[in-house]
């Protein structure tokens, strides 16, 4: 049994291969290994069923994620260990109480934006160049300084005070 806590982990593909479930179906198990929140290293196994088109296709997404290139049968796929992806664990509760499993596995999410052109990069720099004028509020030249340390009180019975 391993029990780990439910959350989402950062994670590399450590062995796998095609084997049936007990039930007769079709499956990819994937060992992945990854560093629990304590710092310890856990593994866990996922499976991906080939039971429908759809459970199938889910399957070889999860595959290329992890690194596979598509090139050659599947059931010899090679590479799964080249790509960190993200596993989402849980609380196992058909099996047994307290045992994890990986219920998805996610492509590790990038940025994502639409990179500026040079033109488009020197309109936004002439507008915030106005913003940045002392008209508007904003401080020009270097960095706003460390506010200074609270003075230290002075020791007891060095003032002029009679009380």
């Amino acid at each position: 049994m391993i029990t780990v806590p439910e959350g989402k982990y950062t994670a590399r593909a450590k062995a796998w291969g095609f084997c049936k479930a007990s039930t007769g179906t079709d499956q990819l198990a994937i060992m992945f290994e990854f560093k629990s929140a304590d710092g310890a290293r856990k593994r866990l196994t996922f499976y991906g069923f080939c039971n429908s088109e759809e459970n199938a296709r889910r399957t070889m997404a999860t595959m290329r994620m992890c690194g596979w290139d598509g090139m050659g049968p599947a059931t010899e796929a090679q590479g799964l260990d080249s790509n960190e992806v993200e596993i989402v664990v849980e609380d196992d509760h058909y099996r047994a109480e307290g045992d994890s499993k990986i219920k998805y596995v996610n492509s590790i999410q990038a940025l994502r934006i639409n990179e500026l052109t040079a033109p488009q990069k020197e309109a936004l720099n002439a507008k915030l160049a106005q913003w940045q004028t002392p008209s508007r509020g904003l401080r020009q030249g270097p960095a706003m300084p460390k506010p200074q340390s609270d003075p230290q009180p002075e020791e007891p019975g060095g003032d002029d005070i009679p009380f």
